[in-house]
């Protein structure tokens, strides 16, 4: 059906539908609202519609191990994670045409460098290969971002200048499988970024006082 043909047949039946559905359900509001979507199912008549239902799953279990490595090399301070992680769920039980249950690595990489007592870089290198969560799978992503922290008036001021997802690599990408249907997404969401800023540590020192241990004389009147 053209625009032009339901247009006409809109403005010729549209006042003579109203009537009949204001004198059977005495309601205005009402009333609009059932002509309205009389018309709206006129004008999908040729469109494939897709109806979805949401469903609970009673449980879900996951594996998960990581190593964690942090050695100290002078003023360069690296930290190493390597995750593994997979899901044990029978998606396939519930309908899906995917089994959703492959494993998954991760790794994070932090290169701190202290080039001296109050100034401080760390360049941050975050990535995953594809991972399954339920039913939805995600594909692979990583992160490169960077932060410059410098110190003034013993830690009293602070300066962070830092950068996230510099090469913009960070997308939203996953598919969702269900029963006879898929849904999926990519797009970026815009995380790169540059922040500055600034931070003033109240009492930043530590204080001169000594407790008299005042509990002492209640244990000598014992």
């Amino acid at each position: 059906m053209t625009r032009e043909n339901f247009e006409q047949i809109y403005r010729k039946h549209y006042p003579k539908m109203y009537r009949l559905a204001r004198t059977m359900l005495y309601d205005a509001d009402e009333s609009k609202d059932v002509v309205s979507e009389v018309f709206v199912k006129l004008l999908r008549a040729d469109e494939e519609i897709t109806y979805t239902t949401n469903m609970n799953f009673d449980h879900q279990q996951t594996l998960y191990s990581a190593i964690y490595l942090a050695p100290v090399l002078g003023k360069y301070r690296p930290t190493l994670e390597l995750t593994y992680d997979q899901q044990i769920f029978d998606t396939q039980g519930y309908g899906s045409g995917q089994k959703l249950n492959k494993p998954c690595f991760g790794f994070g990489m932090n290169h701190r460098y202290l080039f001296s007592q109050s100034l401080m870089g760390v360049q941050s290198i975050n990535g995953a290969t594809r991972s399954y969560s339920g039913f939805r799978m995600w594909r692979e992503r990583m992160n490169v971002s960077l932060m410059l922290r410098k110190s003034f008036a013993n830690e009293r001021w602070v300066v962070t200048l830092s950068a996230n997802d510099i090469f913009k690599t960070e997308r939203e990408r996953w598919t969702m499988y269900g029963v006879n249907t898929e849904a999926s997404k990519d797009c970026y969401n815009y995380t790169r970024n540059i922040a500055l800023r600034l931070t003033y540590n109240f009492n930043n020192t530590r204080t001169k006082y000594k407790g008299t241990g005042a509990g002492n004389d209640e244990k000598k009147r014992m």
